[in-house]
């Protein structure tokens, strides 16, 4: 796989030591069974509509992300969890009414921290890239090219000039590009087996695509912050996919 994009080796290496630093209190969280939504990495290089993020601040509901050119961003929101790669921008979903109700019964939760509880109802990739992964539930995705349809999966998008890179690292996906959308592909993937290209405009507006980009440490750091492990390591362990 190659490195995360638009990252040069100096943001390479300022990505590990962050990592390093931020190990350790990982590791106490999960030992302690705590998930601290909010803003978790990327401090003073992300914004909430137009609003810099802070360590651990929260991220609003239905908020326009935006990360600047050195910055990768980690975000918890509810049992889902995002990186965002450096130049990304991503408008999240609000939630439905229907998911605001079921909320505020279930949880006694106020309007402040609906977004905290619910988790990412949606989101549209405007530009960049984000690793995503989802607790289960039925979720929308969508890119300039694609919509994804998607139901506790990890999954990895990335924008370039005419096309979508999508890779289902593992669950089910539903593809379909806005170019056609009566051309629909449902993807059902353990370990990144069938990484696609949806593209703009052509004849093959679905084709098959190389891993890149995106690597299995990230997507545990990223189940890790929810509690969970991804199943390609449950594969090993026979332990069960949501399970610590």
């Amino acid at each position: 796989m190659t490195h995360p994009r638009g990252l040069s080796r100096r943001h390479m290496l300022q990505w590990v030591v962050a990592w390093g630093m931020f190990t350790p209190w990982l590791s106490a969280c999960m030992q302690r069974g705590m998930i601290k939504p909010g803003l978790h990495l990327g401090a003073g290089g992300i914004t909430a509509n137009g609003h810099s993020l802070m360590q651990g601040e929260a991220i609003p509901a239905g908020a326009l992300l935006q990360t600047d050119m050195g910055t990768q961003a980690v975000v918890v929101i509810g049992q889902d969890a995002l990186l965002l790669r450096p130049e990304t921008q991503l408008q999240l979903d609000p939630p439905t009414l229907a998911q605001v109700t079921e909320a505020a019964v279930v949880t006694d939760a106020s309007p402040s921290t609906l977004a905290e509880t619910l988790g990412v109802p949606g989101f549209l990739l405007q530009s960049g890239g984000v690793l995503s992964v989802f607790a289960q539930g039925r979720r929308q995705l969508r890119t300039p090219q694609a919509l994804i349809g998607i139901h506790g999966t990890g999954i990895y998008l990335e924008l370039e000039a005419q096309r979508t890179y999508a890779c289902t690292c593992y669950g089910t996906v539903t593809i379909t590009p806005t170019a056609n959308p009566n051309m629909q592909a449902r993807i059902q993937t353990h370990h990144h087996d069938d990484p696609r290209y949806i593209d703009r405009h052509g004849d093959n507006l679905m084709v098959t695509a190389p891993v890149i980009n995106h690597t299995d440490a990230e997507l545990t750091m990223l189940e890790a912050l929810v509690l969970r492990k991804p199943p390609f390591i449950s594969s090993i362990t026979g332990i069960s996919r949501y399970s610590l």
